[in-house]
């Protein structure tokens, strides 16, 4: 795989037909920060709300959770993942990566309940995609692909 070396906010994506967690980098590629959920069902059409984001945030690249089983193999959802991905292609002139999702709601979650330990409210969906989306994201900035 290529190195990415341009500089510039990477955006993060947690990909699921109901939410799409968003998270960002800062303008050096060091650091992920959840930035939104998009809720699919509120949202008819995500890729304008990812369209402003880009824009706004001046993103140069998209790092796209991609579903890996833990033998490495792609995973039930891949076909979903690459028809999005495909999508994206459609609608944006930037450079998109591929980063193994393995763990990352699961991490997520654990997180949101170690911050939350007093409070007894549970955790929120859209909470934990935001989140999934930075790890997402900060373990491609950790990558040698970055």
């Amino acid at each position: 795989m290529t190195k990415f070396s341009k500089s510039g906010r990477l955006l993060g994506l947690d990909y699921g037909e109901r939410r799409i967690g968003v998270s960002i980098s800062d303008p050096e590629g060091i650091i992920a920060t959840g930035l939104t959920t998009i809720d699919c069902k509120i949202d008819t059409a995500p890729l304008d709300t990812i369209a402003k984001i880009i824009t706004e945030k001046n993103v140069v690249g998209l790092v796209v959770g991609y579903p890996y089983q833990t033998d490495g193999l792609p995973g039930k959802k891949i076909d979903d993942v690459e028809k999005w991905i495909a999508s994206l292609k459609k609608h944006f002139n930037l450079p998109i990566f591929r980063q193994d999702e393995s763990y990352s709601s699961v991490m997520a979650q654990s997180s949101l309940k170690a911050r939350r330990k007093k409070r007894k409210k549970p955790i929120n969906k859209a909470d934990i995609d935001r989140v999934a989306a930075c790890f997402i994201l900060q373990e491609f900035l950790n990558s040698e692909e970055c």
